[in-house]
């Protein structure tokens, strides 16, 4: 794996958001941006991105064409991941997607975001209820 960081500050940040999407979509693994302060106090972020080895030239070619930046720095990296799996629950008549993973005797379990979302919207229930009960009813089936 590669990680690919550059310090920017003077960007905005819808062109920021822009970025990730883009890069996301493109292929990377993981993108972030982490604040930092540059010379003569200016505030900016580093954007950091994960990618694949092959997939690295290209998206260095992205974030030069679409960034202010005028270099990239690039690591090797190694990345441990989890295997996942998921499975569906129902709450409240609808379908919720669970991701987890087996470490160990025990799983992580990780209700999608966007089904939750979905739910508490139809319901008018905090968003926080929502993936906490289907937090749970996943962990009920995976311990059968």
């Amino acid at each position: 794996m590669k990680q690919l960081e550059t310090n920017l500050d003077d960007m905005t940040p819808e062109t920021l958001a822009y970025v990730q999407e883009r890069l996301l979509a493109s292929g990377a693994s993981d993108v972030w941006y982490i604040p930092i302060v540059m010379k003569k106090s200016r505030p900016a972020v580093t954007l950091c991105v994960l990618c694949e080895e092959k997939q690295s030239q290209a998206l260095v070619d992205f974030i030069l064409q679409e960034t202010t930046s005028w270099g990239v720095r690039e690591f090797t990296c190694e990345r441990t991941v989890l295997p996942t799996q998921e499975t569906e629950i129902f709450l409240y008549g609808e379908s919720v997607r669970v991701k987890y993973a087996r470490v160990g005797n025990e799983y992580k379990c990780k209700p999608e975001y966007e089904d939750c979302a979905r739910i508490a919207r139809v319901q008018n229930m905090p968003l926080r209820q929502v993936q906490a009960e289907a937090k749970m009813k996943g962990e009920d089936r995976l311990a059968k």
